[in-house]
């Protein structure tokens, strides 16, 4: 099993014994640590305090928002069909480095689930329009064909295996 497999069986774990309230009081914390770091000017940078908002935005409708110690945060919607996980990246390693000239920075989607047609779609199409309105680039890692082509229907162009475990290297410049 790989790790894309792997980390689709823990999101139906997750799914499965799933506990509404505590899920609540979880984004609820993740929400107001969010919203105290902007209130307080404690983000300097202008592109990151946009993607904190955004965050907080998706979270305010239909999605829970919830923070790993690593500094990845997951969406997961409300109606537990679909979920993603994100970080802000200021350090890019050198092989994205050298395809991306011109970014010092990005947003990699570290995961994406989705157990209904169409939920994973909804949430990449917010990934789209996120990167769009900051002008930053989306960064993803694949470890199958059958997800580089996938990933390909929202024009992420593979740059080959970059990966550390030799997945492929996914990027979307934004447009």
């Amino acid at each position: 099993m790989n790790q894309s497999e792997l980390a689709h069986k823990a999101f139906l774990e997750l799914v499965k014994n799933f506990d509404i309230e505590h899920a609540k009081i979880g984004s609820t914390n993740t929400r107001n640590s969010l919203k105290y770091l902007l209130e307080n000017n404690l983000v300097d940078n202008k592109k990151q305090k946009l993607y904190l908002r955004w965050l907080l935005k998706m979270s305010g409708k239909e999605f829970y928002l919830f923070q790993r110690a690593d500094g990845v945060f997951m969406l997961l919607n409300q109606d537990l069909k679909s979920a993603a996980t994100c970080r802000y990246c200021t350090s890019i390693k050198k092989a994205t480095k050298s395809i991306l000239k011109n970014y010092n920075e990005l947003i990699e989607i570290v995961d994406l689930h989705s157990i209904e047609k169409g939920h994973g779609s909804k949430i990449m199409d917010e990934f789209i329009t996120l990167s769009r309105e900051i002008e930053l680039p989306l960064s993803l890692y694949s470890e199958t064909k059958q997800l580089v082509e996938y990933y390909q229907q929202f024009d992420f162009v593979n740059y080959g295996k970059h990966g550390v475990n030799k997945e492929f290297l996914m990027l979307r410049i934004p447009v």
